[in-house]
């Protein structure tokens, strides 16, 4: 930024700075916390961050640059390639800086580190509490002999990306060139973006591929050759990136000259220094990409600030200056020894900010920079090699850290990252001080959640603050945030709350805006004893600007209400930001800042897609039933038959169930799923390759047959396998890509619908059938096997291991992760002493047959709700109301399971929040009504007043499509997720499998009569299922109870009172107990176990 607006190249040499300025007659000097020399991306990065900190007020930090505008200059390769023009990369500097900072578009002259100031180029003094030097570096043109004229020459094809006036030359010298010798060189020595010189070189020679003059198989015999001059010894400084471009140099037949440093350009020939006194080469050109050499500014150079080459002196981990405590630097004119790019300055600024901060306060800097950096090299159009990296050259890879992807690969992602979305959030984001890199937004200002930050707490009770009216506050009762309008109670006392305890005492610190002294004033009568704090006392925490809050300390309550109801006698609503385990609170944990968490989420689709194969085949067959060429094939079924052809697949899944619970407890969950695949993929075959009935028959049993074990081990992994926080979310979301799968099915259906005359328009949706089992067998493998799983088979290490690895980033000492495996250990050995009788344990016990009611139920009530007729049959509803078009069909088709796929994965997400018996009871009651009204439209379709009734059946339409919106609600996600939770560990794999056998018996009859009931008594059948929903109601309303918010180890106690097992020592002494008594009366045969458990 530091660079006069000149008109010429040959100009910004002579004028790059215009720190050399006369002095006027009279100087002033002002007086700031934090002056920041530089308004380029350092500069504007760390000002604004501190500016956001809330620890300063308007003119307490200053900006100081000469410059108009402000450049985005990674963006200069776009523009040498064509790809974007100069003026889109560029804004104004003043409108770039926040008003509350103070602008000097002034040079500076010189420092004076001892005095604390600098004198700008009108001789006016600054003095400072603390110095940013941030002003980047300097072009040396004069570095080459004849570059200036070379380059103000408009006819030359000299040309450079490094400055904003000669990089618009760059792509026309490309366009011109149509035949000779090419020539891209990289200077030695320090330079912005060491890989910026081979990116125009990468875009240039596949432009010229492209254009046919180049051709990278036989370089010799193209028009054009191609040859990258550096003056360095490699391709790129990081080993593994230099390996995969050296490969690229030589695919592409590019010339390598190595250890050639451009000193001079006299015509088309360049000169090239030598090392070690080896005599110079001359080469001539056709076109010269130069990259002049840089350096540091010579008010840098000549300060007492600088090393002996010229740059800010400052500390490699600290960036604080290794003489002058209270100046720092980042950015390109520091000494930091890594590559001097945008984004080393992402990962920089925020550890100068944090390590100023603390200076401010005099406390030692904490925060350390490991040197990040990156480089997104383009390799040819379409596709960049992200090159990430920090000291020492070692790879530091945020995509291969996420996703395991290899960076080191050209691909064509990083290609859109670099054209579109780095430059936009370098103009949004990053020079506002918003955007930390790879870790994405900064934290923005917010007193409270920056006390969680820096203090590395996380408070166990969140309250709402209701406003006068009783409403809660928003944006528009109150000038706080909603984050903002919330008191946190954090279970310690925090300093400075401190001194009003004993060292040792422990209590509740709680926190509020200021504008809520009232609710304080009030929680000390309502908590006596409770310390009251002033906001003078906590105006200096660590970092943090808390003159907008108020504090107060609770001594422990050994007697009366806790916390919450103390608040709550307020009027403060509990706003839940925790989750419980073995009895206690524990801070949530936010999936995509954990490394392993991250990893297993981001992969446990490869199980979860299981639900979607089912769903794939209730759209399937009704896409079938459409297509004209299907019921060619097979002889347009109906009745009996086609019932039959439906419910095949729910015979296989009924002949699977003997089998699941072994395979699930005997293979493991995650092979179960690999079986499950391996003999869907075979039913696949058979149902594609056939013309005949018994063959499609066959072929779906067998699918159905691998799709009973794969959609039983699939779940159980899932609960098993995720944080404790997210189980009711991810088992719901499970169930909920039924519709997913029946999407695509849809769509495939209507896609192939197209393909008139040709068996492919339904051997297509049939063979695809197979491509989730396919994605499952591969990517499974990614997935860890269930820790419980492990555990029951004695594989304790592992078991540890994977918990600790998806729970708290591999830290096998981590206290949640040690109270989840000790509970998982404790409460199997319990159940295995309790061991019951096979599958007669489902029923042996109150609390298990309640168990085994809801299990039947659900199972038959997710398909006996009247959703059968539609998922599987609906062009025979449809045909009801007068629409047998095949396009309107699977349009509607298509547009129901779009409805379906919303509706089911949104309500995933209020499972915790409203509870599952509030959505079970929606569901049916909101099922009846819209079934009532469908019933009502299907009979006047045909028998109304005057004939037909449009009306009518366009009303069936929309209480069919408002039907799933209330069968979603209940039915959908919480089928499994709710058949899971209230499962022991021992009763799991046979409580599922009773229930997904309740749910094939009401498949194979709602497959099988279906058809033939819609055939024979037409819209009549609805009322059966009219007065069935009512019974739905009826038993939902008795038998099933609510889990919101409840752990899954007490869970147990709904169902089985004290005589639960829930795990933990308490828990274990009164099962201990139990088991004793049972022994000693001799009665433990007889009665089977009378304990149940949940396991987490």
């Amino acid at each position: 930024m530091f660079r006069s607006q000149v008109a010429s190249a040959a100009r910004a040499v002579a004028t790059s700075r215009g720190f050399a300025t006369a002095a006027p007659v009279a100087a002033t000097a002002r007086n700031h916390k934090v002056v920041v020399i530089g308004g380029g991306t350092a500069g504007l990065a760390i000002s604004h961050q501190l500016l956001r900190s809330g620890r300063f007020v308007k003119d307490d930090i200053a900006v100081v640059d000469p410059a108009i505008w402000h450049n985005y200059q990674p963006g200069w390769t776009l523009v040498g390639g064509g790809l974007k023009t100069r003026e889109q990369l560029r804004q104004p500097l003043a409108g770039l800086i926040d008003p509350k900072l103070k602008f000097y578009n002034e040079s500076v002259g010189t420092f004076s580190p001892e005095e604390n100031f600098i004198t700008l180029g009108n001789s006016n003094k600054l003095n400072y509490d603390h110095l940013v030097v941030a002003p980047g570096i300097t072009l040396n043109f004069g570095s080459v002999k004849g570059l200036s004229e070379a380059l103000a020459a408009p006819d030359s094809n000299v040309s450079t990306i490094y400055s904003y006036d000669t990089c618009s030359k760059v792509f026309p010298t490309i366009e011109k060139l149509q035949k000779g010798s090419a020539i891209f060189t990289q200077p030695a020595g320090v330079i912005k973006c060491a890989g910026a010189p081979q990116k125009i070189m990468w875009l240039a020679l596949d432009y010229w591929k492209k254009a046919g003059l180049y051709d990278p198989s036989n370089p010799a015999g193209s028009a054009i050759k191609i040859a990258f001059a550096t003056g360095t010894p490699s391709m790129f400084g990081v080993p593994k990136y230099n390996a995969k471009l050296e490969e690229l140099r030589k695919e592409r037949g590019v010339e390598g000259l190595f250890q050639h440093d451009l000193i001079a350009i006299d015509g088309k020939k360049a000169t090239f220094a030598r090392p070690n006194g080896e005599s110079s080469v001359t080469r001539e050109f056709d076109l010269l990409h130069v990259v002049p050499k840089m350096g540091p500014h010579a008010f840098i150079k000549n300060s007492a600030l600088a090393n002996e080459a010229g740059y800010v002196d400052v500390d490699d981990g600290t960036t604080r200056h290794k003489k002058f405590a209270n100046v720092w630097s980042a950015g390109d004119a520091s000494s930091l020894p890594t590559s001097k790019t945008a984004a080393a300055v992402t990962a920089e600024a925020p550890v100068l900010v944090q390590n100023m901060l603390r200076a401010m306060d005099g406390k030692e800097p904490d925060a350390t920079y490991d040197g990040y950096t990156s480089c997104p090299l383009t390799t040819e159009y379409g596709k960049v090699l992200l090159a990430e990296f920090k000291y020492g050259g070692v790879p530091k890879e945020t995509f291969g850290e996420w996703f395991g992807i290899d960076q080191g690969t050209p691909r064509k992602e990083f290609y859109y990252l670099k054209k579109h979305f780095f430059p936009w959030v370098y103009y949004e984001s990053m020079v506002s001080g918003k955007w930390g890199g790879p870790k994405g937004t900064a934290l923005a200002f917010n007193p409270l959640g920056r006390i969680d930050h820096h203090l590395r707490r996380q408070p166990l009770v969140q309250f709402q603050i209701p406003s006068t009216s009783g409403r809660l506050l928003s944006r528009r009762s109150s000038r706080l945030s909603r984050n903002q309008a919330v008191c946190r109670a954090y279970p310690e006392p925090l300093w400075p709350f401190r001194h009003h305890a004993p060292s040792s005492a422990t209590g509740w610190t709680v926190l509020c805006p200021s504008a809520t002294k009232r609710y304080l004033t009030m929680l000390k009568s309502a908590a006596d004893p409770c310390r009251l704090v002033s906001r003078r006392l906590v105006s200096n925490l660590d970092h943090v600007r808390l003159d907008l809050l108020e504090g107060a300390w609770i001594p422990p309550m050994t007697t009366g209400p806790d916390i919450s109801e103390h608040m709550g006698r307020l009027g403060m609503e509990t706003v839940r930001d925790t989750f419980t385990l073995a009895g206690r609170e524990w801070p949530k944990v936010t999936w995509w800042k954990m490394k392993g968490m991250r990893f297993v989420y981001l992969t446990l689709w490869a199980a979860m897609i299981t639900s979607a194969t089912n769903g794939y085949d209730g759209s399937l067959m009704n896409g079938l039933e459409a297509l004209d060429e299907w019921n060619e094939s097979y002889n347009h079924p109906e009745g009996a038959t086609l019932g039959l052809l439906a419910a095949s697949m729910s015979i296989g899944s009924i002949l699977a169930i003997p089998v699941v619970p072994y395979v699930a407890d005997i293979c493991g969950r995650r092979f179960g799923v690999v079986i499950g695949c391996v003999i869907m993929l075979f039913g696949v075959v058979m149902v594609s390759i056939g013309y005949k009935i018994a063959l499609f028959v066959v072929g779906r049993i067998i699918l159905g047959f691998g799709l009973g074990i794969a959609q039983e081990c699939s779940p159980l992994l899932v609960t098993e396998l995720v944080h404790p926080q997210h189980r009711a979310v991810y088992s719901t979301i499970y169930n909920s890509l039924w519709y997913v799968g029946s999407l695509i099915g849809a769509a495939v259906a209507l896609g192939t619908s197209k393909i008139h005359g040709s068996d492919w328009s339904w051997r297509v949706p049939c063979l695809l059938q197979g491509v989730p089992s396919i994605c499952q067998l591969i990517f499974i493998w990614m997935v860890p096997e269930s820790p419980r799983w492990l555990i029951s088979k004695g594989k304790l290490a592992e078991a540890k291991k994977i918990l600790a690895y998806v729970h708290a980033q591999g830290d096998e000492d981590d206290e949640l992760v040690n109270i989840e495996f000790d509970e998982i250990q404790q409460t199997l050995a319990l159940e295995k002493q309790l061991e019951g009788n096979g599958w007669s344990e489902l029923w042996s016990t109150p609390g298990n047959r309640h168990r085994s009611i809801i299990l039947i139920t659900i199972g038959f009530f997710s398909q006996w709700s009247g959703n059968g007729i539609v998922s599987y049959f609906l062009p025979k509803v449809l045909a009801l109301i007068g629409i047998e078009d095949t396009h309107k069909v699977l349009s509607i088709n298509l547009g129901l399971n779009a409805l379906n796929v919303v509706s089911a994965t949104g309500i995933c997400f209020f499972v915790d929040k409203i509870g599952r018996r509030k959505l079970f009871l929606t569901s049916v009651v909101g099922m009846i009504a819209c079934f009532v009204s469908t019933t009502i439209g299907l009979a006047r379709f045909p028998h109304g007043p005057g004939g037909a009734d449009d009306h009518a059946g366009n009303a069936v339409i929309a209480f069919i499509f408002l039907y799933y919106i209330f069968y979603n609600i209940g039915f959908s996600g919480l089928l499994v997720s709710y058949s899971s939770e209230i499962l022991p560990y021992r009763l799991r794999a046979k409580g599922l499998t009773l229930m997904f056998f309740c749910v094939a018996l009401s498949l194979l009859f709602n497959q099988y009569v279906n058809p033939i009931a819609l055939l024979h008594i037409e819209w009549k059948y609805y009322i059966v299922y009219c007065v069935w929903l009512l019974f739905e109601l009826f038993v939902v309303w008795k038998f099933y109870i609510e889990t919101r918010r409840t752990p899954l180890e007490e869970i147990a106690k709904f169902f089985d009172g004290d005589r639960a097992i829930v795990g933990g020592a308490a828990a274990t002494e009164k099962v201990h107990e139990l088991v004793t008594v049972q022994t000693r009366n001799g009665d433990e045969s007889e009665k089977g176990p009378t304990v149940s458990t949940e396991v987490r």
